[in-house]
């Protein structure tokens, strides 16, 4: 689904294809993208966790 090998994503392309998937695949390709970033020192991985996490706050506003 997601091509997570190129280093030229476009952040703008991962928020419109991340605000398409449900609950399930959002954890998923946030657990990945953390996974990755852990594991390789790569930008394009920490700005597309930073975008998982952002569209995860967006849909699961914390209610003080």
């Amino acid at each position: 689904m997601y091509d997570f090998t190129r280093e030229d994503i476009d952040l703008a392309k991962i928020r419109e294809r991340i605000k398409k998937t449900n609950d399930d695949q959002l954890l998923a390709y946030g657990r990945s993208a953390a996974w990755m970033t852990e594991h390789n020192d790569c930008e394009t991985w920490k700005g597309q966790l930073k975008e998982a996490r952002a569209e995860w706050r967006r849909c699961h506003p914390v209610v003080p």
